[in-house]
């Protein structure tokens, strides 16, 4: 008797549910696409042809972009009143935020579960790499980072874009900032810690910048070697003083064995 009890109640309850969602409605309005410096935001509305309480939350999921905390609203809505609210995303589409395609989504939550979702479009400029180059070439076919002073010190860089106009700012060590356009080349005067700040640019495409620092020292450091002469005689002497020691080891070994042999030999 209790079981079917709990089943009818169960089916009723089911029934209310259906009814319930069946009555409520969730609209989403925004444009389908929005580009670097716009708003995101989307104007939505609840609305339900009973009286009804509850809650419900508004999201915004992209795969390459911040997720907003969700927040929990309340909403109480009179038979066919209509509920109306905005919600912005991103107050303004930053050039560093990639393409990519998002969901907006209002979910009511209580008293039943209910979500509309739409898509929308991120559409930004593409990126590119940019590699900046410190070398002691014009070529540039090898990097450095450590300069000697009075040499040539050549700038240059690898994208796979083509037809960049890449500029950058010298900071030397005394703190003096120039203006080069790269490829470009100095002669280091001065020694210390260079800082390179490039800027790559190209119409249609994002701003890359790229920071290099590098170094000038007065001169190469001198490694000193030992004489070949004096290191084989150090071996010489460090052979013979483990051959010494070898021998004295095994004397000590066969000296402490036939100890206690004639030891044990005296007890017997």
């Amino acid at each position: 008797m209790q079981m079917k009890i709990k089943i009818i109640f169960s089916f009723g309850i089911s029934i209310l549910l259906i009814g319930i969602v069946s009555a409520v409605s969730i609209n989403i309005e925004m444009q389908s696409s929005f580009g670097t410096g716009d708003k995101i935001s989307f104007n939505y509305s609840l609305n339900s042809d009973i009286s009804l309480t509850g809650q419900y939350t508004v999201m915004v999921s992209c795969p390459k972009a911040p997720n907003p905390l969700l927040e929990l609203r309340n909403f109480s809505l009179q038979a066919n009143q209509l509920l109306e609210e905005s919600y912005v995303y991103l107050s303004n589409v930053e050039e560093n935020i990639e393409s990519q395609t998002c969901n907006a989504s209002v979910l009511i939550l209580n008293p039943m579960n209910l979500v509309q979702i739409k898509s929308f479009a991120i559409s930004t400029n593409p990126s590119f790499t940019l590699q900046g180059l410190t070398c002691r070439e014009q070529s540039c076919q090898n990097q450095e980072r450590i300069f000697i002073f009075g040499e040539n010190i050549y700038f240059d860089y690898k994208s796979d874009v083509s037809n960049l106009i890449v500029t950058a700012n010298l900071t030397y060590p005394d703190g003096e900032i120039e203006g080069l356009t790269i490829p470009s080349s100095i002669k280091a005067e001065q020694i210390g810690t260079y800082n390179l700040e490039i800027t790559a640019v190209k119409e249609g495409y994002k701003t890359i910048n790229k920071n290099i620092q590098f170094g000038v020292i007065e001169k190469e450091a001198n490694i000193e070697y030992a004489d070949l002469g004096d290191q084989k005689l150090l071996n010489s002497h460090l052979s013979s003083f483990f051959i010494i020691v070898g021998v004295i080891l095994i004397a000590i070994i066969l000296f402490l064995t036939i100890y206690f042999v004639i030891k044990i030999r005296k007890k017997k």
